[in-house]
Order: structure tokens, then C-alpha cells, then sequence
């Protein structure tokens, strides 16, 4: 099975502080992947690293079959990310927005975006403590 994206004991650490430890991802292609958890939960750290933002310590990112390196960027035309701040308009709810991103990016199939919509809206009701505590990564 091709993937898309894959790491293999990805670890990073700062000074004698060890921020992420032997993280292995395998995504296929076609596949959404989203990293959801509270913060201080190292997704941050993760998809900086994936995004050639933050150097790995040690492992491997490979993108799109190519392994990442230290002056590799041409992924980042293939891909997008929300790191920290998503951006929404408050005056339309989830759905909207949804449908308005997938609009701008081409993506005009609004049986999709809804069901994409019920999936992370199912997601969130299922965290605790309430999901506007936590922060978001998405690939």
C-alpha cells in the first residue's frame, strides 16, 4: 500500500528536554489524518517536524515517497496544514466554513463536505474536556 506520508521513530529533543519519542506514522494515500488531543500533547512539535519547520533529532520523514531533508521543500506545493490557529468566520457555523474551505480549494462535492463536517463534529463531542480547550494539527 502506497503512503503518503511516513515516519519512522521520529524524535526530538531540545537541550537535556525531550519533547517527542520514536514516532512512527503510516498514512495512506487519500486518507485524512488529524492529530487531536490537549495541549501539550506534542502535535505541535510533530507537524512542525513533518513540515520541515523543526529538524527531527533523529528518524525519518518520508513525503510523498521522498525522504525529507534539510533543504527539501518542494512537498509543500502538494500539501497543506493548520498549525495552532485555524482560521473560521464566527458568523457561520461549522458546516459553512467547512463548505467555504473546500469551495476556495476546489473541492465542490457538499455531500462530502458533510459528511467530513459529522465525522469531526461526532470526534469532538467525544472529547473531554470540552474540544474549544484543546489546540489542532491537521494534515
Amino acid at each position: 500500500m502506497p503512503y503518503i506520508l511516513q515516519t519512522t521513530g521520529l524524535s526530538k529533543k531540545i537541550g537535556n528536554k525531550t519533547l517527542v519519542t520514536d514516532v512512527d506514522l503510516h498514512i495512506p494515500k487519500g486518507e485524512i489524518y488529524a492529530f487531536l488531543g490537549p495541549n501539550g500533547a506534542v502535535k505541535t512539535t510533530v507537524m512542525k517536524m513533518i513540515m520541515n519547520l523543526w529538524k527531527p533529532t533523529s528518524g525519518t520523514i518520508e513525503v510523498f515517497g521522498e525522504m525529507l531533508t534539510p533543504k527539501f521543500y518542494d512537498f509543500l506545493k502538494r500539501i497543506g496544514s493548520i498549525i495552532e490557529f485555524p482560521t473560521f468566520y464566527d458568523h457561520m457555523t461549522g458546516r459553512e466554513n467547512l463548505q467555504l474551505h473546500c469551495e476556495y480549494m476546489g473541492y465542490y462535492n457538499v455531500i462530502l463536505s458533510i459528511l467530513v463536517y459529522t465525522l469531526f463534529s461526532r470526534m469532538f463531542d467525544l472529547m473531554q474536556p470540552p474540544a474549544v480547550k484543546h489546540s489542532i494539527a491537521v494534515v
